[in-house]
């Protein structure tokens, strides 16, 4: 925790800053996880700070959301009937991505990446594309 601490402060993450009157502070918590080499071996111990955001509450602690990155880690939560969707088309889904599905044609090739509620569609060949975004 310390070092985690330390590497927020080095980055300076956060600034201290006074509550706004009427406003109430969110709670955080540690996660600890265990990292482990590809032959199961410990490599890391890790501790993240991280927020309650679900104490908090729309138009109040927040006017809207915001998400500033697609990480390729798969997410696990997602919808079921659009990967019903997606492999009926036919796309094939990634083997270390689950929330990456392929498309390999004569005419071209395209990609869909599912992030919780977004979805990015890519491709060479723009018919391709509109014809998925049609389908789907």
């Amino acid at each position: 925790m310390k070092l985690e601490i330390k590497a927020l402060e080095s980055n300076h993450t956060w600034e201290v800053v006074s509550l706004p009157e009427g406003k109430t502070h969110i709670w955080c918590k540690w996660i600890y996880k265990i990292k482990y080499k590809a032959t199961w071996e410990i490599e890391r111990f890790k501790a993240m700070l991280v927020d309650k955001g679900y104490s908090q509450r729309e138009g109040i602690d927040y006017q809207e959301t915001f998400s500033p990155v697609i990480k390729m880690q798969s997410p696990r939560q997602w919808n079921s009937k659009l990967t019903e969707a997606l492999l009926k088309f036919p796309f094939k889904q990634s083997p270390f991505d689950h929330s990456l599905f392929v498309k390999k044609t004569d005419s071209g090739n395209i990609v869909v990446l599912v992030y919780v509620d977004d979805m990015l569609l890519a491709g060479d060949n723009l018919k391709l594309i509109q014809d998925t975004k049609e389908a789907l």
